[in-house]
C-alpha cells in the first residue's frame, strides 16, 4: 500500500495527521485506509437504519467497528475488513 495520511486519534504527528509508511502509533498504511473505509460504512449504515429501533445486534457491531476505527488498540487488517463487510 502507499503513503498514508492518518488523522484519526490524537497521537497525530505535531496535531496535523501522520504520513508515511506507518503511524506514531505504529499503525501500517493500510489499516488506516481501511479504518478510513469503515468509518465511511459506518455511516452508510447509520443512515439505513436511522429512524429505526436499534437491535442488540446492530448496537454491538456499531461500537465494536467504533471502538476499533477511534481508538489505537485493533491494527489486525482481517477485523476491520470483516467490520466493513
Amino acid at each position: 500500500m502507499g503513503d498514508m495520511f492518518c488523522f484519526q486519534c490524537e497521537q497525530t504527528a505535531n496535531g496535523k495527521g501522520c504520513q508515511g509508511k506507518a503511524g506514531v502509533c505504529g499503525k501500517p498504511s493500510v489499516v488506516a485506509k481501511l479504518q478510513d473505509e469503515l468509518t465511511g460504512a459506518i455511516i452508510g449504515l447509520a443512515r439505513v437504519v436511522k429512524g429505526t429501533k436499534p437491535t442488540a445486534e446492530l448496537t454491538k457491531l456499531i461500537t465494536g467497528a467504533l471502538f476499533t476505527t477511534i481508538t489505537n488498540v485493533n491494527f489486525d487488517e482481517k477485523t476491520v475488513s470483516e467490520y466493513i463487510d
